[in-house]
């Protein structure tokens, strides 16, 4: 895919260099909670270079605070932890695959820019969380990741 998913303790996947630009994918990651009460969902771009935007995150089984990134204020996304708001990481109107609004996360030096969200589960169960992204000119780097 795109990048990598990473839980700790949990797995990791390949990343890809895309150079092109992309129309909307959906990713799609299961997972088991193991002993997690709480989990930490990160959409990201690290030890990257490029932009990806992200919409429509859902999380079957699971409640997720304004998943297509509507609530916002500015730059910053309400119920979302995030780094650089209006620095790297940006809420844009125009290209939304849902509703009006997405997430756009563009680096020019290697680094890392995030949002994230803490989501409650319950122990030893299948969740799968998916959601949409597109990119350009990713050179290297992570895109999702999933924390317990």
């Amino acid at each position: 895919g795109l990048a990598g998913l990473f839980t700790a303790p949990g797995w990791q996947g390949p990343c890809q260099y895309f150079h092109r630009r992309t129309d909307w994918h959906r990713f799609e990651i299961t997972f088991n909670s193991g002993r997690f009460k709480t989990v930490r969902l990160y959409l990201l771009l690290q030890m990257a270079t490029g932009t990806v935007w992200f919409d429509g995150v859902r999380m079957e089984g699971a409640r997720l605070v304004n998943s297509s990134f509507e609530a916002a204020s500015g730059d910053r996304i309400e119920g979302w932890g995030q780094d650089d708001a209006g620095r790297t990481v940006f809420v844009e109107g125009r290209g939304a695959l849902e509703g009006r609004r997405c997430v756009r996360i563009t680096r020019r030096h290697r680094g890392q820019s995030r949002i994230w969200q803490d989501v409650a589960v319950k122990p030893r169960r299948q969740y799968r969380i998916s959601f949409w992204a597109r990119w350009q000119d990713i050179a290297l780097g992570t895109a999702y990741e999933c924390r317990t």
